[in-house]
């Protein structure tokens, strides 16, 4: 297991910002590895009285059960959009320089109600995407 811690502190503009993070890295076995990230950021911006703190949550996964296979998820949240984004990446690779992607993306919205105007929907993107790769040689 992996770990990086970060601190980090100084000039934000007109203010001060304050930043921790943390991301470990587990590979739990050859097939599966996993990933993790938290940040906290504390803004002050003291000539106009206003603070700001934003957390940042992050996982992923990455399973591959053989070189041909390799399927990967990935989550976020971040409290300062109130916004949850997730993917799904399918990848298969018959032989060498050719690739096909499936990839599954979505943007939720964990605040939906606004102070002025109608709620948010819950999904606020979607999209599915193939992508297939071929090198050509020579």
């Amino acid at each position: 297991m992996r770990d990086r811690r970060w601190v980090l502190g100084g000039q934000f503009y007109d203010g001060k910002r304050w930043s921790f993070s943390v991301g470990p890295t587990w590979n739990v076995s050859r097939f599966l590895r996993l990933n993790g990230f938290y940040e906290y950021n504390h803004i002050r911006f003291a000539e106009r009285n206003k603070e700001l703190e934003t957390h940042i949550g992050r996982l992923r996964m990455e399973v591959t059960p053989s070189v041909e296979f390799t399927i990967s998820s990935f989550v976020q949240y971040n409290s300062a959009s109130d916004v949850l984004i997730g993917n799904l990446r399918f990848r298969y690779n018959p032989k060498q320089g050719n690739d096909l992607y499936i990839v599954y993306n979505e943007q939720l919205n964990t605040n939906r109600s606004v102070l002025s105007g109608p709620n948010l929907p819950i999904s606020d993107q979607r999209a599915i995407l193939i992508k297939y790769n071929y090198t050509f040689r020579w």
